[in-house]
């Protein structure tokens, strides 16, 4: 009875189909709260009937993170006490769920001291005083591999820049170079006479760098374990080294609270980097190695111009002493884990903190970005890790 459509007709159908079907999925994205809305609601927690308060609450809770600026105004000036007090309590709640905690990693049965992620993200190495070294799959938090033939604690840890094989720092004097694979040492390296307490690779992965409590850097032949250079580096110890991107420099940071910057050829000092009030813990540096983070036991952060030698700013928050600190893969965030439990996420162009993390128990040791810079990484005195997320800026 019905005759088929002529393909014109047909066509057309399909074309209008096609623009109410487009027409319905960006509708919701042009229909999100306005301001002037989110300012309202707002206003509504302080209603004199409850049953409107909560009714705001729900709301701004179901909005998120659009409606965090004016809740935290709202929770610091608002003249209502009510409204300050629901503000501040959804301010919490939303940024609990922005940046939740993801996974914990359970295995270690002594203080977690280093961690490190695999260039493709998939990984993470852990060091620990249990006298292990400890693999893990990032997504399901299982351990794939425990790394055992250290003396005694171990301090640092790192990927290689092929992600086959893994450096160690240990309490026993030596580094290891590990097979992730099969689990097996590959190499030893000797020299160091008190504990080492950092090491990495330089980024083509032909040099290993260590630091030690004996004062020394010490860059070795990843090949061979021969000792390429020594620098007589940080009177007291040497806590934290890394090589710049472009594998030329140098940065430490020891016990006479200085950061130096070194000719990785020469292991001559280029530079000295003077604030910090006792040692300095755990350094950090931008790809493009212009700026550097340091931590110390002064309970301090400092973020500094390399080329200048100058503290730029400083990144206050923390009650006690910091022990762990990070760059965020473009340099915009910092990362930081201290005594006081806490990790600590800043901006660093304001040095404002973001985001507060509090779910260890013990001191947290290390930090680090996951290498999309979307997740962090927490090691603690609790024997865990933790693997959070973060919202994009």
């Amino acid at each position: 009875m019905f005759g088929a459509p002529h393909p014109r007709r047909l066509s057309a159908l399909v074309g209008l189909l096609g623009l109410c079907l487009l027409a319905n999925l960006f509708t919701p994205l042009r229909a999100g709260p306005d301001p002037e809305t989110i300012d309202r609601l707002v206003v509504q927690l302080g209603h004199d009937k409850y049953d409107q308060r909560e009714a705001a609450d729900k709301e701004l809770a179901k909005i998120g993170a659009p409606a965090l600026v004016p809740l935290r105004k709202a929770a610091v000036d608002s003249p209502d006490a009510e409204i300050r007090s629901r503000a501040a309590r959804l301010v919490h709640a939303i940024e609990d769920k922005m940046y939740s905690e993801i996974r914990l990693y359970l295995g270690h049965t002594a203080r977690v001291r280093g961690v490190a992620f695999s260039a493709d993200g998939k990984r993470v190495l852990s060091a620990a005083e249990d006298k292990t070294v400890r693999l893990w799959d990032v997504e399901t938090g299982k351990e794939i591999k425990r790394l055992e033939g250290h003396a005694d604690k171990v301090w640092g840890v790192a990927f290689a820049p092929n992600g086959r094989l893994a450096v160690s720092a240990g309490q026993d004097l030596t580094l290891r170079l590990w097979d992730l694979q099969t689990g097996q040492t590959v190499r030893e390296f000797k020299g160091h006479t008190a504990l080492v307490r950092s090491t990495s690779f330089s980024r083509d992965g032909s040099r290993i760098l260590s630091a030690s409590d004996d004062g020394t850097l010490r860059i070795w032949n990843t090949e061979t374990t021969v000792e390429v250079l020594t620098i007589r580096a940080h009177p007291g110890g040497a806590n934290h080294a890394l090589f710049s991107d472009d594998g030329l420099h140098l940065l430490s940071g020891g016990d006479d609270a200085t950061l130096r910057w070194w000719d990785a050829t020469t292991g001559s000092e280029v530079r000295k980097f003077k604030g910090h009030a006792a040692r300095v813990w755990r350094v950090a540096l931008t790809a493009d190695g212009k700026r550097a983070l340091s931590c110390g036991e002064d309970g301090t952060v400092r973020l500094w111009d390399v080329e200048e030698g100058k503290e730029v700013r400083q990144f206050e928050g923390h009650s006690d002493k910091v022990w762990g600190v990070a760059f965020s893969p473009d340099g915009k965030r910092a990362l930081t884990g201290g005594a006081d439990r806490t990790m600590r996420l800043w901006n660093v162009e304001t040095g404002k903190e973001e985001h507060r993390f509090e779910r260890h128990t013990d001191w947290v040791w290390c930090v680090a970005f996951t290498p999309d810079g979307k997740r962090v990484l927490s090691g603690s005195a609790d024997c865990t890790l933790r693997l959070w997320s973060t919202p994009p800026r």
